[in-house]
């Protein structure tokens, strides 16, 4: 599965392609144990993709197409014993993470609006 795109469902009747237009509110990472959190709002209320045992992350907010908290694509892909999750902007940005597994959930409580 070496450099193939993968959508994943996880734990919810949503995909990651049903995440274009979601708009994110916030990305946590939590240092020690390497969780990053992506909290977005979409259509049918709001989501956390979390990606699990964080060895790198890229995250730049240049805006080259123009401001925008929405996303417009997320794929992934497979590395030798690594996956690389890859959510684009509709600013143009392109979040990038290394991490070991990452999953989709609905989240309990909207807190960011």
């Amino acid at each position: 599965m070496k450099g193939s795109k993968r959508i994943c469902s996880l734990g919810m009747n949503m995909t990651l392609r049903a995440l274009h237009d979601a708009r994110l509110t916030r990305l946590t990472l939590d240092w020690q144990s390497g969780l990053l959190s992506f909290h977005l709002v979409t259509g049918e209320g709001p989501v956390i993709l979390t990606a699990q045992r964080v060895r790198n992350l890229e995250c730049p907010r240049l805006h080259p197409w123009g401001p925008s908290v929405s996303v417009n694509e997320i794929t992934t892909c497979a590395l030798e014993e690594e996956l690389r999750l890859q959510v684009e902007m509709q600013s143009g940005d392109i979040i990038e993470v290394i991490c070991a597994d990452f999953n989709l959930q609905q989240a309990l409580v909207e807190t960011d609006r």
